[in-house]
């Protein structure tokens, strides 16, 4: 059952559903179509950790990896992209270049991925290559920083070492060559100092030669664990715009627009507390519902439809709510029934004057009262003079007699209100009032009052208390709970059966007459259906022999009280 009421539920707030999604999709169609297009570089770098032949592989594509994620935070660095904005002569702030920049590592690989985007196209190219230019020149520039220091020194040292090279080399030119014939007989500390300046020449120059090959040692090394970075895939220019998706963002706003609409249908189902199934009647009242009357179409020539489309599906909701009130009460007893709603405006006027009708042509003589002293509407209904009618009688200005007019429906009388009195309530609560109904009771088999609604005044709780029975007209969609409520605690306080009521109004195909639409085609005639022979609310004829009658939920009223 809850699943049926969602269904019923979603049916009735089709239309809102509906319209939410078009405005949704129209506004995301329409964001789309004024937005801004904007254009996407990609670019790719690559970063390889520095060769060194005694390093396991396995570890260096690890380093590598880390290298990437460090990189990831360098390329985002305000040095870089302030750098970028600088070389680019850009209108750019930083933090809006930052928000259109996005640097990516790919996952399990030394692969960075850099995309900028940019309303122009060729823009969003430059700035993606120059941010990768900047990124390995301040990193490169980084890297030898490292080594120059120690290489400086070096150098340094060996500059040293050959100045005291030559220096030694000068100091020992004067003192003539060891290997010269001459040198021999040269003075002992002469013999003594050139070879004390050879020694110190020989470690000099060996030492120089140390430091030489230092440096070069440490060049290498240098260039070989410098971490190379290179553009595996430059940026693209990319003439198809990443922004708006036009397809995207419509499909996004019809669905945000569809839910937006369910929600509020969700919610204005939530708020409203009217009464809308005969479900909500029994919890709410824990009575019987003996007539769904669907609402009277457009074409519907008056209130009276029993008259003027007898064959009309929805008047088998009439014919319907006839034979469930024959079973409240004895076939054959005449009974008086008051018939009633909570507020004005729930069809209570039309469903009397219809079910009088049809109570008519089942061959019952049927009397109805216009006891509505305030709105009489009955003698419009009938098309019948106002007075004279009931208060004239009460006056004694007309005998019953005469007061009463015959309807075009052959069993059907009426008595209508007559003249508008001062104090209607106080007519309706006299004796006067009992002794009519007592010789009415006699001299019709049915008696039908149209009273005023229960909460505006006391008319149909006096009356009631009277007749013993009443019956409850209902707009459905329409009387909410606690109206309902208020008039149940006021008929409370008389002695008088409810029989039964009738849920007025309501929304064809909700599952109350759907079943007759299509039992019945749309001029009124019957449809051949086999299921016409084996529903236990198969149409019968009356007594008369001339009228289908049928259990069915029809529509309510074009006048309302």
């Amino acid at each position: 059952m809850e699943l049926k009421r969602y269904l019923v539920l979603l049916r009735r707030w089709l239309w809102l559903i509906v319209a939410g999604a078009i405005v949704g999709g129209a506004l995301g169609y329409g964001y789309s179509l004024f937005s801004t297009r904007i254009y996407r570089s990609t670019l790719i770098l690559q970063i390889n950790q520095g060769t060194d032949p005694l390093r396991d592989p396995y570890n260096s594509i690890l380093t590598s990896q880390r290298l990437a994620a460090t990189g990831v935070e360098q390329l985002r660095s305000r040095v870089v992209l302030e750098q970028v904005i600088r070389d680019l002569d850009l209108s750019y702030t930083l933090n809006r270049l930052s928000d259109n920049t996005a640097v990516q590592a790919v996952r399990d690989t030394n692969l960075i991925r850099v995309a900028v985007e940019d309303p122009d196209p060729a823009r969003a190219q430059a700035i993606t290559n120059q941010i990768a230019k900047v990124f390995i020149d301040k990193l490169s520039a980084f890297q030898q920083a490292g080594f120059r220091t120690a290489q400086e020194d070096l150098e340094r040292q060996v500059a040293e070492a050959r100045k005291k090279i030559d220096e030694t080399q000068k100091a020992l030119a004067p003192l003539g060559d060891a290997n010269d014939p001459k040198a021999l007989s040269a003075p002992e500390f002469v013999r003594t100092e050139r070879m004390r300046l050879q020694l110190e020449l020989t470690t000099l120059q060996s030492q120089y030669s140390v430091l030489l090959k230092s440096v070069q040692d440490y060049r290498l090394a240098a260039s070989r664990n410098i971490d190379p970075i290179t553009i595996f895939a430059p940026a693209d220019l990319n003439t198809e715009p990443v922004r708006p998706r036009i397809s995207t963002n419509t499909l996004i706003g019809l669905a945000i627009g569809m839910f937006l609409g369910l929600g509020l249908a969700f919610l204005f189902e939530y708020l409203d507390d009217s009464i809308k199934t005969s479900d909500d009647v029994a919890r709410v009242l824990e009575l019987s519902v003996l007539g769904n009357v669907v609402r009277f179409p457009k074409g519907a020539k008056g209130p009276l439809v029993a008259v003027d489309a007898p064959r009309a599906p929805y008047v088998e909701a009439y014919r319907n709510l006839r034979t469930n009130l024959q079973f409240s009460f004895a076939v054959d007893a005449t009974a008086a029934l008051v018939v009633t709603s909570a507020e004005p405006g729930e069809g209570k006027s039309t469903t009397i004057a219809n079910l009088a009708a049809v109570l008519a042509q089942a061959e019952r003589r049927v009397i109805l009262v216009d006891t509505d002293l305030r709105r009489p509407t009955q003698h419009q209904i009938f098309n019948l003079p106002a007075e004279p009618g009931l208060t004239d009688v009460f006056l004694n200005e007309h005998a019953l007699d005469h007061a009463v007019r015959e309807t075009a429906i052959p069993g059907l009388y009426l008595l209508a209100a007559g003249k508008i009195p001062p104090n209607p309530a106080e007519l309706i609560a006299s004796p006067w009032m009992d002794q009519l109904i007592v010789k009415l009771k006699e001299q019709y088999d049915i008696v039908l009052f149209d009273s005023p609604p229960i909460l505006p005044v006391t008319d149909s709780i006096l009356l009631a208390a009277k007749t013993k029975h009443l019956l409850w007209v209902i707009s459905a969609g329409k009387t909410r709970t606690d109206t309902l409520r208020r008039a149940r605690e006021g008929l409370g306080q008389v002695d008088a059966k409810i029989v039964g009521v009738v849920l007025n109004r309501v929304a064809a195909g909700s599952g109350y007459g759907s079943y007759y639409y299509h039992y019945y085609s749309q001029d009124g005639t019957r449809k051949p259906s086999k299921s016409s022979a084996l529903s236990p609310n198969r149409a019968h004829r009356s007594g008369n022999g001339k009228e289908p009658v049928a259990t069915f939920e029809a529509p309510p009223e074009a006048l309302s009280k």
